[in-house]
């Protein structure tokens, strides 16, 4: 009977670490996952800020092109950043990502 309980105590214990060294993994595993999507938007964010100034500097926005990167790589990522920012920095990014996506299609129009 006691070789029983015993057996009984080592599954429990047993599945509690297990999982609890899953979460622990997954979390971090989630954690550099939101810190490389944020990298990569940033990383866009600034090309096509720095593509922007230099057409505004030079008033020529005849050749200016941002690449659909920054738009693109917004659809893959923003499921996973909305889960884990705080509402406001959430907001400003969104907003900022809907400002790129109105100036490339006004220059598709153009």
């Amino acid at each position: 009977m006691t070789a029983a309980i015993f057996a009984l105590l080592g599954v429990v214990v047993g599945g509690v670490l297990n999982g609890a060294v899953s979460y622990t993994l997954e979390a971090r595993r989630e954690g550099k996952a939101v810190r490389a999507a944020a990298r990569l938007l940033h990383a866009d964010l600034s090309a096509a800020r720095t593509s922007l100034a230099l057409a505004a500097v030079n008033r020529d926005w005849g050749p200016l092109r941002i690449a659909p990167g920054p738009l693109s790589s917004w659809e893959r990522h923003h499921e996973l950043l909305a889960a884990r920012f705080p509402n406001e920095g959430w907001f400003d990014v969104v907003l900022a990502f809907q400002a790129v996506e109105r100036v490339i299609r006004s220059l598709e129009r153009d």
